[in-house]
């Protein structure tokens, strides 16, 4: 399964963080922006308002600095306990309502807003790759996310994501022995596409950026993209999500999907959709004529395409 399909949820301490501040300076929660969650759903967790904006304004030309690092950080770092304690049970509500907008976000978008969630690592800000930790993303609304690239980390921040990773770290090899080879199918790609990068010219960068920049790769892809912009007899890039396709025993693309799946949220999703009519067209093509039969008669009356 692609690990890019699996997230930890931080969109509720970014809505506690963003309400604490709402609250703070008189403002409704839609006027802060770019509250990030860095790192784990735990006490640990980085509540980062170094490019936040409260009102339009930058949130640290508005926010008492003292109050923010002796009360607001703790604060949303312990608020779960605090209510545990309080109420003698989870914020299951709380919970809830977050789920409901994190995957509201997957699903229809959430514009320019930034949304913190924790996702897969590939080496991202020196985040140790394979490691789940929360990020700022945005949400197109094609079900997918895009890491926020390229913030500046200034040193305070820098100890605060350190000490969170390293509890994630500690959680992780707890359970390592558990995972069999799934830790090594995430961190392996991403070596040999480092490794590659690396190895690159500039003007060859560019166009690798270019490229990925259309799509929501896996790392397959992303390495055998790598590979193709330095090699002497490029292929075309159908051709090699096909080639990655056929490996995973999966049905080509066609020429007019992978066209759609190089654009908006809107093409994105038809394109799934005539994929995924494409796939259950393979797998009946396989069946026998009884069990074709015994499919028609099951669908009969249903909305379904030929076969």
């Amino acid at each position: 399964m692609n690990p890019e399909n699996f997230m930890a949820m931080t969109k509720l301490d970014q809505s506690r963080a963003e309400g604490m501040l709402a609250e703070k300076y008189g403002c409704s929660v839609d006027e802060i922006n770019r509250m990030i969650i860095w790192g784990n759903h735990s006490s640990t967790q980085y509540p980062d308002i170094s490019h936040a904006s409260i009102k339009g304004k930058w949130a640290k030309s508005v926010v008492d600095m003292k109050w923010y690092e002796g009360e607001f950080v703790p604060k949303v770092q312990k608020r779960g306990a605090e209510i545990i304690d309080a109420r003698g049970a989870s914020s299951a509500a709380s919970a809830a309502s977050a789920a409901v907008d994190h995957l509201n976000c997957l699903h229809v978008g959430s514009g320019d807003k930034w949304q913190s969630m924790g996702v897969v690592s590939h080496g991202e800000y020196g985040i140790t790759p394979g490691l789940y930790y929360s990020v700022p993303t945005i949400c197109t609304g094609d079900q997918t996310y895009r890491k926020i690239m390229g913030i500046p980390i200034d040193p305070y921040s820098a100890k605060k994501m350190n000490t969170t990773e390293k509890e994630l770290l500690e959680e992780r090899d707890g359970v390592k022995s558990l995972l069999g080879g799934s830790f090594e199918k995430i961190v392996k790609p991403y070596n040999v596409r480092e490794k590659l990068r690396a190895s690159m010219s500039e003007d060859e960068l560019k166009t690798l950026v270019e490229t990925e920049a259309k799509f929501t790769f896996d790392e397959t892809v992303r390495v055998r993209m790598l590979e193709n912009v330095k090699s002497a007899a490029p292929k075309p890039e159908l051709t090699i999500v096909n080639e990655v396709l056929k490996e995973a025993g999966q049905p080509p693309y066609t020429k007019e999907i992978f066209d759609l799946m190089k654009g908006n949220p809107m093409q994105r999703k038809k394109a799934t959709e005539m994929y995924t009519e494409v796939k259950i067209k393979t797998a009946v093509s396989k069946l026998s004529d009884g069990q074709k039969s015994a499919l028609r008669d099951s669908v009969k009356g249903k909305k379904a395409f030929e076969f």
